[in-house]
């Protein structure tokens, strides 16, 4: 809607009964108006929602309220390098919190294609301090209000959902990749483009342990690697 105008009433159409449309339209015409000097900010949260609701997410979905809704707790560690993604640590850790609440969360594995040639071209100090850092801030932006970003080391990063569909979960997996494909990364005067391979793991149909589900993400990422990678591949249903 914010694309294509706060009148396209046909976008609302797409996902909204159309009972509730003169609602959200009038709500949203209140957002524009009240918060005149961030209407970019506005826009781009309703492009998310809408983005996500054509992806299939359920907002009433209880998992889904847990992670937009409520504050980051306290005392929730960083990765130490970078200080943007949270530590690998800190995942098995958020993973078992959701898999001990009875939830069956998501691992997404997300490994940069071709890393090697941009520490070749541009020598592994710039890319620490333009390249990476910018990365894992879209990761950041991407994932944020459906789970949390860690970085698992190098140029590997893993995204957690708390729960969701697999149907779903699978397509957000792919606009990740998109997403990245499309952003156009600066390192100083240079523009970069980079791709991403994705495994795709669910705790329901591997295990409730981070470390086997973890495991085959893994594998089915760099299945994705060797099937000509900026693909995302799902693990197999075959328990652990």
């Amino acid at each position: 809607i914010c694309k294509n105008g706060l009148n396209s009433r046909s976008t609302l159409g797409r996902f909204l009964p159309a009972e509730l449309e003169t609602v959200v339209q009038g709500v949203l015409t209140y957002c524009f108006e009240r918060y005149k000097d961030q209407q970019g900010l506005v826009a781009a949260h309703v492009d998310r929602v809408l983005d996500l609701a054509g992806l299939g997410v359920d907002f009433t979905d209880g998992a889904y309220h847990l992670v937009a809704r409520s504050p980051l707790p306290r005392g929730r560690e960083l990765e130490q390098k970078f200080n943007i993604l949270f530590s690998a640590s800190q995942a098995e850790h958020d993973f078992n919190m959701w898999a001990a609440s009875g939830l069956e969360p998501i691992v997404i594995f997300v490994d940069i294609d071709h890393f090697r040639k941009f520490n070749t071209k541009f020598l592994e100090a710039r890319v620490d301090k333009t390249l990476l850092p910018s990365f894992q801030t879209l990761l950041k932006k991407i994932v944020v209000g459906l789970g949390f970003a860690y970085r698992y080391g190098g140029e590997e990063f893993v995204l957690l959902l708390p729960h969701g569909r697999r149907e779903w979960a699978i397509h957000w997996a792919d606009w990740v990749r998109q997403q990245v494909e499309q952003c156009a990364f600066a390192v100083e005067n240079d523009v970069v483009r980079m791709t991403v391979s994705i495994g795709v793991a669910f705790s329901g149909h591997h295990s409730l342990a981070y470390e086997k589900v973890l495991l085959a993400a893994n594998e089915a990422k760099k299945r994705a690697k060797d099937n000509g990678r900026n693909r995302v591949e799902i693990a197999s249903d075959n328990r652990v």
